[in-house]
């Protein structure tokens, strides 16, 4: 058994230090701290002390998750490699009763509940951003998305808002970008400069005949 000798309370004013026999032992919540009882004096075994470590960092991993969630619509693929980042990356000891794959679970679950994670609201922002911003086809568009993991079903549905005259109207703002850059070179190297970055951009040859001269 360990007693608790003194309770600190962190610069982060809802985290405190407890310290055992004198020593550092863990932070924990000032919720955690009431829930548990934990008071200078009280003796506490080692399961104790253990599980409310791992109950302590899974509240951690949850509160980080909750904040990388919202700094923009997340796919369910870009969570699941965060959480393999952070609880890699982590050192701290989550109890006997409870590893890294279930705090992971766990936390993307509640993460889920607050709509937080939802491959289709994803794919609509992602697909709404770069037709804005990047100016992307809808091939590259739908590879990129595959590469976040999306299913092939919602790749579909999302890119159905993406029609042959709204991809023609955005292969013309990369040739009209172009042209300023492109003007003092010869027709033929000109032509061939644009057909290039319309079809690195994932154009088809159909869409690059409506905006490119290629006669």
């Amino acid at each position: 058994m360990s007693t608790i000798t003194h309770i600190k309370q962190q610069k982060d004013k809802s985290r405190a230090n407890v310290y055992l026999d004198g020593k550092f032992a863990f932070g924990v919540t000032l919720e955690e701290l009431l829930k548990h009882g934990l008071k200078v004096g009280k003796e506490l075994a080692s399961l104790q002390i253990e599980k409310i470590k791992g109950t302590d960092h899974k509240e951690r991993v949850y509160g980080n998750a909750v904040k990388f969630a919202m700094m923009r619509p997340r796919s369910e693929k870009e969570i699941r490699q965060w959480f393999k980042r952070t609880l890699l990356r982590s050192r701290q000891n989550v109890g006997a009763s409870e590893g890294q794959g279930n705090i992971e679970d766990d936390v993307f679950n509640r993460l889920k509940n607050l709509e937080l994670v939802d491959d289709l609201k994803f794919a609509q922002w992602w697909v709404e951003q770069r037709l804005t911003f990047r100016q992307k086809s809808k091939r590259v568009i739908g590879l990129e998305l595959k590469s976040k993991g999306v299913s092939d079903d919602i790749i579909k549905e999302v890119l159905l808002q993406i029609d042959t005259d709204q991809e023609v109207e955005l292969a013309k703002k990369i040739v009209e970008k172009k042209l300023r850059v492109l003007g003092s070179f010869p027709e033929d190297k000109r032509r061939e400069k644009l057909i290039g970055a319309l079809a690195r951009r994932g154009f088809s040859w159909e869409t690059i005949k409506k905006v490119v001269d290629v006669d």
